[in-house]
């Protein structure tokens, strides 16, 4: 068993040339002149023994060992309001009176804990300085750590406040390591609040370079390359998702390079001295676009339908994905007014005039050569004139009714005219065979004549 020892400074002198003096309950009175002592003159304890049990021994080396005591451990020792020395229970007890020491403390078992007893807050100190502050949880409260110079009133559970430091009087910062691999990690959501705004530097490279930042209006500031889903090598680079930016004015949720957002452009790629796009989706500018130039010249929206629209004082650009039977598949695009009564199976259409240098047809139909085919049946020509005079337009040509109604088909319209001249072609080769006859026939007469002469 391990026995407590208190080394203790008393001042022992042997009694060497003394002679034996006995001691009794009711002190010794040294009658030689001097002080009156007790003690050995040789390397053995004195033992203080009370109804024949030992108590209190001092031993050779001067160490104070006091029997009831002893324990299995060292604790410390105290003296209590009586005067009666104690010695410190294991852990923690609101029962007795804890001692701390600065140099340490040693305390066998699971328990090795300071603090109060009661809803007392708990207070820490540095030379007399306050640094730490346990708030006791009561009826105005909950349990709440404040640390920082004075920091009485903690408003989380962990209030780390900034401050001068007491003895230098140089401001300080608060740091805080991860583990070995920088990870700090947190239980549930984590909310940084600050009345002052956040700040991240790295004191690897350049401690007084500000790599990111958010002011307390709640601006952020990135000084590098910003990454989302990816390792950025753009100053924004956004992989895996969808870039959206939202508003609810006039200059909020805009989208600008080299642009003012005072302008009131949602989307701003400007350059002024050559080509911008510029897009305005608001009551100040509804729904206009502008490419190449400065000025929002052209409306442009997507209407319920899924019909897309540019304008500008007029009708101008309209389109559409799908078209309708028989060209449900194809998109349909217009420009002007859209045809609503006939051919609205377009698949493009112009309300007005186009001017091209060469436009090619494809054709769906035969071309008209067959008129030379040696089967086919020309038309008579009184049968010819007989049709037009009665519905004075030639057979198989649309009237001027059905153009002014339908319009004409411009494929259609050429084969029918490519017909109708092979078919003239063939009646004038026809014509000039006959007039050759009749030419030979008139010089035979000719001659004849002559000859009754």
């Amino acid at each position: 068993m391990k026995k407590l020892k208190l080394t203790a400074v008393l001042a022992v002198t042997t009694l060497c040339g003394f002679g034996q003096i006995n001691w009794t309950t009711a002190l010794n009175n040294f009658t030689g002149g001097g002080i009156p002592r007790i003690g050995t003159s040789s390397n053995h304890p004195i033992i203080f023994i009370t109804n024949g049990t030992p108590k209190m021994t001092m031993s050779a080396e001067g160490n104070l060992i006091i029997n009831n005591l002893a324990g299995t451990d060292e604790r410390p020792v105290y003296v209590d309001a009586n005067g009666t020395l104690k010695t410190q229970g294991f852990g923690y007890n609101c029962n007795s009176t804890v001692t701390w020491y600065g140099g340490g403390n040693k305390n066998m078992g699971t328990k090795n804990n300071i603090g109060t007893c009661d809803n007392s807050d708990f207070i820490l100190k540095a030379n007399d300085n306050q640094l730490m502050f346990i708030k006791a949880a009561t009826a105005a409260g909950p349990h709440a750590i404040g640390i920082g110079p004075n920091n009485n009133t903690p408003s989380a559970m962990l209030d780390i406040t900034k401050g001068v430091d007491p003895v230098w009087g140089t401001a300080f910062h608060t740091r805080i390591y991860g583990d070995v691999a920088g990870t700090i990690e947190t239980m549930g959501a984590m909310t940084l609040i600050s009345s002052d705004g956040f700040s991240y530097k790295s004191s690897a490279t350049n401690p007084s370079t500000e790599f990111f930042s958010i002011n307390s209006l709640g601006t952020a500031k990135v000084t590098g390359n910003l990454g989302i889903g990816i390792s950025p090598a753009e100053k924004l680079h956004v992989a895996g998702g969808n870039l959206r930016v939202d508003g609810n004015s006039r200059f909020n949720g805009t989208i600008g390079i080299n642009a003012n957002p005072s302008d009131g452009y949602k989307v701003d790629i400007h350059d002024p001295s050559s080509s911008s796009l510029r897009v305005a989706t608001d009551s100040y500018n509804p729904a206009k676009i502008a490419v190449g130039n400065a000025a929002l010249t052209y409306d442009f929206n997507v209407d319920a339908t899924g019909v897309g629209h540019i304008h500008s004082e007029i009708d101008l650009l309209h389109f559409k994905p799908t078209g309708v039977p028989p060209n449900s598949l194809y998109p349909q695009v217009w420009i002007g007014k859209k045809p609503t009564t006939n051919h609205t199976a377009f698949s493009f259409a112009v309300d007005g005039a186009i001017v091209a240098k060469s436009l090619y047809l494809t054709l769906n139909c035969g071309w008209a050569d067959y008129v030379f085919a040696a089967d086919y049946q020309l038309p008579k020509l009184e049968d010819v004139e007989t049709y037009y005079k009665t519905n004075k337009h030639l057979p198989e040509m649309p009237s001027a009714e059905e153009v002014e109604k339908n319009g004409v088909d411009v494929t259609e319209m050429n084969i029918l005219l490519l017909k109708k001249i092979e078919e003239l072609t063939l009646y004038v080769v026809d014509q000039q065979k006959k007039i050759k006859e009749q030419e030979s026939e008139i010089v035979k007469i000719k001659v004849n004549i002559q000859k009754q002469k």
